[in-house]
């Protein structure tokens, strides 16, 4: 890839803006059908009842199958990315070794991880997808306040980039960032906020029994050492 610190930060932000705008107009088409989205006799079925109302029961059928068709190839992705992810995390320290830093030696690929992920997929059979989605947006969101603010502490105060263009680049729109994740994360329902509470906190205690309580470095992630397939 030509010039790739410039061409992959351009092309996420390409994606995440088409992506935007495809959510925007089928949101607003959707809403246009059935306005009154209280109505739906299954929420987590809402698409499927709209597909019915468009198109009759041979759209809904259609709709069903290419849904199934994208559902497998993303839930595949996400799985391969999540096992490797926690590969990265085991091989250099950040989770345990023995279990989450192993290559099937046959096939080079992180089996125990692939295998949890699994087992933790399967939690979709008995949990709501709206439950399910708030405790992701919880992580998620996160995740993304943290973000913003590491640009802040990086840029803003050990680089010191403060000019007119550093201070709107590295402190308002990040500022701006975090202030909508935190807002978006306080209006998440109760029970997400309880799960996702007590995840982050068992992650703060991990995190003290890994660096013997903020004593040592947290072990940093390599880039090019033994890769997964």
């Amino acid at each position: 890839m030509k010039n790739p610190k410039k061409n992959i930060p351009r092309a996420i932000l390409i994606v995440t803006i088409i992506g935007g705008i495809i959510f925007i107009i089928v949101s607003y088409l959707a809403h246009n059908v059935w306005p009154d989205y209280n109505s739906f006799k299954d929420a987590d079925a809402a698409s499927y009842e709209i597909m019915a109302r468009v198109g009759g029961s041979a759209l809904e059928s259609a709709f069903l199958a290419v849904t199934a068709i994208v559902v497998f190839g993303s839930a595949s992705a996400a799985q391969a990315s999540a096992s490797r992810v926690l590969y990265a995390m085991g091989r250099d320290g950040q989770l345990p070794k023995s279990f989450f830093g192993k290559l099937s030696k046959k096939t080079k690929v992180p089996v125990n991880n692939i295998l949890l992920i699994s087992l933790l997929s399967l939690s979709a059979l008995f949990l709501s997808l709206t439950l399910v989605a708030s405790f992701i947006n919880f992580g998620a969101l996160i995740a993304f306040a943290f973000v913003n603010i590491s640009v802040i502490v990086l840029y803003f105060g050990k680089k010191r980039k403060r000019s007119l263009r550093g201070v709107m680049k590295y402190f308002i729109i990040p500022s701006v960032g975090c202030l909508l994740n935190v807002v978006l994360l306080f209006n998440l329902d109760s029970y997400s906020k309880i799960l996702g509470s007590i995840w982050f906190g068992l992650g703060v205690l991990y995190l003290i029994f890994l660096t013997k309580g903020f004593r040592q470095k947290l072990p940093e992630m390599e880039k090019d050492k033994d890769k997964a397939v």
